[in-house]
């Protein structure tokens, strides 16, 4: 048997169940794999100027979001946050097969 799943962080654990015409169910061993460990961080935090966010998956998409929740702008690998007025922001990166991440970036 063959089966592609979608790259999932971290370690994964996979085992089939054969469940016969007769009634019997065969289990197979435990397969386990390891798929990247990716971690949202961002640098420099706090930030003035370009930020880069590092540990994305290549089909991760980015947004800036301000205290009250409010989407401020699309981001890229490089955030450019120089017209962010001071404060905290969120930045969200979101990627299929994966769960959402969300990490504090303070603009000064």
């Amino acid at each position: 048997y063959t089966y592609t799943d979608g790259q999932a962080p971290g370690r994964t654990y996979y085992r089939l169940a054969q469940h016969d015409a007769d009634g019997t169910t065969t289990y197979s061993p435990v397969a386990v794999v390891e798929g990247a460990a990716t971690s949202l961080t961002l640098y420099p935090n706090p930030a003035h100027g370009a930020v880069q966010a590092l540990g994305l998956a290549p089909d991760a998409v980015l947004a800036v979001y301000d205290g009250l929740g409010r989407a401020v702008r699309p981001a890229a690998a490089t955030l450019d946050v120089a017209g962010l007025p001071a404060g905290i922001y969120l930045v969200r990166a979101t990627a299929p097969h994966q769960a959402p991440q969300t990490v504090r970036l303070v603009v000064e």
